[in-house]
């Protein structure tokens, strides 16, 4: 963990660190002024790594008992629009930011976690652009057609030239920069608007409108300090085209993304995103299958390769026929049970913990679907708590009250210095719960992941898997 200067660690009462030993080449300086309906959160992302090929993000938790907080940050080389809470900055290689977020005020009392940014010093002009932006596309009620919209966008298009020739910029890495965050809330602008106004234009003829001069191929996303921004343009930018193309699905967003794309870390960061979310979601799916293929033309050198390639290999494990897990875990009256002991039966895993509400609340679902299959001797149901190493007698008192003890109720501790736990987690992908497994009966898996017993669909997944045994 790294430590911080003197003056930050006395300002700041606790925060989430980022790994890695930055570059000092920026220094960010920035005071808040606090009052008592600030609730002392404050977040702070940027691009790190050598290259600024990594998203980084620290949360503060300000200290409310002094008028002003004041914190100081060192930034990697480059040029970058950074944030610090939800206040954009332009920074380049140098720079000495001196950055102040004042309270802002309503009848005389202050807006919570509202304030209105300033900066001074010789590069005020250059670091407070985007915040300008932010605050010039803004469209009031009073704004009801899309000729309306195109004439405030006219306006507020030349004050930001405006803003640039008074901050004296000329290089083109700055201008692309500029120009890229202004497509950005534009496309947000007219996105919103057509939200509200859906029949002023045919779907098509809006989503033309929405993508005039917003260009997904600039490589200057690769700029922006906060993946959530980036997203956010990605995810306009594909609504306004299936808008365009109603035969769009959302199985080719990834594809375009890379084809049209320029910015790696952008592309890297939208497959990484649907690829986790598939993959815990489906498990091992032809559509995982289909997202690594779309995701194998990132460069090889780009930072989300190796994530990629890492949680194919691991839900892999996962896929329809993989040999499962031979785990060997304790039942609640102290004996150990193994996987391998259910050989020739179709095993139903139910992954639970008392500390989980959904968990807990699913456990009736759990007795009514192992009672259908009571008249059954070629197929069991496992109940497996992952709980504290401490919890062990609770969780046996929880699980007589819940009419789930017995024979079949095993234990997997969440301490994973234990190989037990180690082994199950890393082999079952297990990221949470609750979590339900099919097995068939020669220990393949069947189904890494039946969902939710909320489904009404849940039962027939079961029953499908059942009628799959040979």
């Amino acid at each position: 963990m790294r430590s911080f200067p003197l003056l930050t660690a006395m300002l700041f009462g606790s925060i989430g660190v980022f790994a890695g030993n930055p570059v000092a080449t920026t220094s960010l300086n920035v005071k808040v002024g606090i009052t008592p309906e600030y609730l002392g959160l404050m977040q702070f992302n940027r691009l790190g790594n050598k290259g600024l090929t990594a998203y980084k993000t620290e949360t503060f938790f300000v200290a409310k008992d002094k008028p002003v907080a004041a914190f100081t940050r060192s930034v990697e080389a480059g040029k970058q629009i950074v944030y610090v809470g939800n206040y954009p900055i332009l920074v380049n290689t140098g720079d000495n930011v001196q950055m102040a977020l004042s309270p802002k005020y309503k009848d005389g009392k202050a807006l919570p976690n509202q304030f209105s940014a300033s900066w001074t010093g010789k590069d005020a002009a250059r670091q407070g652009l985007p915040y300008l932006i932010d605050s010039l596309y803004t469209i009031g009620a009073d704004i009801n057609t899309v000729e309306q919209v195109d004439a405030f966008i006219t306006a507020r298009s030349q004050q930001v030239k405006e803003g640039i020739s008074r901050a004296k910029i000329a290089d083109n890495e700055n201008i692309a920069l500029i120009n890229a965050y202004e497509q950005t809330k534009l496309l947000l602008l007219k996105f919103t608007f057509q939200y509200s106004h859906k029949n002023l234009l045919p779907l098509k003829a809006y989503g033309d409108w929405c993508l005039q001069g917003f260009d997904i191929a600039t490589p200057a996303f690769s700029g922006f300090g906060d993946n959530g921004l980036a997203q956010q343009a990605v995810n306009l930018w594909w609504f306004a085209r299936k808008m365009q193309d109603s035969t769009l699905t959302d199985d080719f967003k990834l594809p375009e993304v890379m084809m049209r794309a320029k910015s790696e870390l952008v592309k890297g960061s939208l497959a990484t995103i649907l690829i986790l979310g598939e993959a815990r979601t489906n498990c091992f799916t032809q559509k995982l299958k289909s997202l690594f293929n779309a995701a194998s033309g990132l460069s090889k050198d780009a930072p989300a390769k190796h994530t990629i390639d890492s949680l194919y290999k691991a839900y892999h494990q996962l896929e329809v026929g993989e040999p499962a897990f031979n785990f060997a875990l304790k039942n609640d009256q102290g004996d150990i049970v193994r996987l391998s002991d259910f050989k020739g039966k179709v095993v139903i895993i139910d992954i639970w913990a008392t500390w989980c509400s959904g968990c807990v609340a699913s456990l009736p679902t759990y007795n009514k679907i192992k009672d259908s299959y009571k008249d059954k001797n070629d197929i069991v149901f496992l109940t497996i708590g992952w709980e504290s190493p401490d919890a062990v007698d609770y969780w046996k008192e929880f699980s007589v009250t819940k009419q789930i003890a017995g024979e079949h109720n095993l234990f997997l501790s969440s301490d994973r210095t234990e190989e037990q736990c180690k082994q199950f987690v890393e082999r079952y992908c297990l990221t949470g719960v609750t979590r339900w497994i099919a097995i068939d009966e020669n220990g393949k898996i069947r189904n890494g992941n039946l969902g939710y017993p909320t489904d009404p669909a849940f039962p027939q997944r079961i029953a499908n898997c059942y009628k799959m045994k040979n």
